[in-house]
């Protein structure tokens, strides 16, 4: 039997479909044995970009601070000393998040900032 065309053209003068997928299995297994999961781990998403914009008084509201899992892509990070700023998008928008190092704990901390904003 004749090989695959898709599987026998050249990608980039670097080889063929096949060679190429070759060598990413081999590099996938190699993440593998070193223990490293090559697709991360299962992360549980609590709220989207626009719950905190829509929900913001209530949760900024209480008194111990909610936890919020929120996950997207980093879009800005910006230092200021000891506070930073990143922007997050995620598929509901994107917000604005304020981290600041806390100076007598010396742990990072973060809140979401007043100034978050959606873009849909």
């Amino acid at each position: 039997m004749g090989e695959d065309k898709n599987n026998s053209r050249k990608i980039d003068g670097s080889g063929t479909m096949a060679e190429l997928m070759e060598v990413r299995r081999s590099k996938l297994d190699t993440c593998r044995e070193m223990g490293v999961a090559p697709f991360g781990h299962r992360y549980d998403v609590t709220y989207h970009a626009q719950q905190v914009i829509d929900e913001f008084d209530e949760i900024a509201g209480e008194e111990d601070g909610k936890l919020l899992a929120l996950a997207g892509r980093l879009m800005a990070i910006r230092g200021h000393g000891k506070a930073s700023f990143c922007t997050l998008m995620d598929k509901t928008g994107s917000i604005q998040i304020y981290f600041k190092i806390d100076v007598r704990r010396n742990t990072r901390s973060s809140s979401s900032s007043t100034s978050a904003t959606s873009s849909a």
